[in-house]
């Protein structure tokens, strides 16, 4: 389904969304159930917030960053956005790494 909405990125329309799990073979009636009961919809509008609050404005973004303590909580120390080459993220990733802890 991922694959399919981006490649048909004008077509999101909640009308369209039936079609693309139809074309996919999957439960329709079952899908359909899923997403009218907005089961998710506080969950998605939380992590919209999340990420706006923080500065993301558009996908794809990535935030970096490094355990603390008992690995439980994680400290994001860079923020990259966009759809950046692999040398990049080496790049951010290995100088955390190497950081002082």
């Amino acid at each position: 389904m991922h694959d399919r909405l981006f490649a048909n990125q004008q077509q999101l329309q909640p009308e369209a969304l039936g079609k693309h799990a139809e074309a996919l073979g999957l439960d329709v009636q079952a899908f359909q159930a899923c997403l009218d009961s907005s089961q998710y919809t506080a969950k998605i509008h939380e992590s919209l917030q999340d990420g706006q609050k923080i500065g993301v404005t558009g996908t794809p973004a990535f935030l970096l960053g490094s355990t603390q303590g008992d690995g439980a909580e994680v400290k994001a120390v860079k923020f990259l956005i966009g759809a950046l080459p692999f040398d990049t993220f080496k790049a951010n990733i290995d100088k955390l790494l190497d950081a002082p802890k």
